[in-house]
């Protein structure tokens, strides 16, 4: 009977292990995923600003043929 209850703890202990380590990465990715969004939103507002940028060139541009 003991030698059962002792298997039973160590798969009890293995199982939670194993649990840890699968909240952990869930963690990690979770990082990971935020991570990528900030780099994403970093790169759409310097597209957008270089868009923005190059507008304000072709108006300059317009402008000074004008004169």
């Amino acid at each position: 009977m003991n030698e059962k209850l002792e298997k039973l703890n160590q798969e009890i202990e293995k199982t939670e292990a194993r649990l840890r380590r699968a909240q952990h990465k869930e963690k990690m990715l979770e990082h990971q995923s935020c991570l990528f969004r900030l780099v994403i939103l970093g790169l759409s507002v310097r597209i957008q600003l270089l868009k923005d940028g190059l507008s304000l060139l072709l108006i300059h541009d317009t402008q000074m043929e004008k004169l």
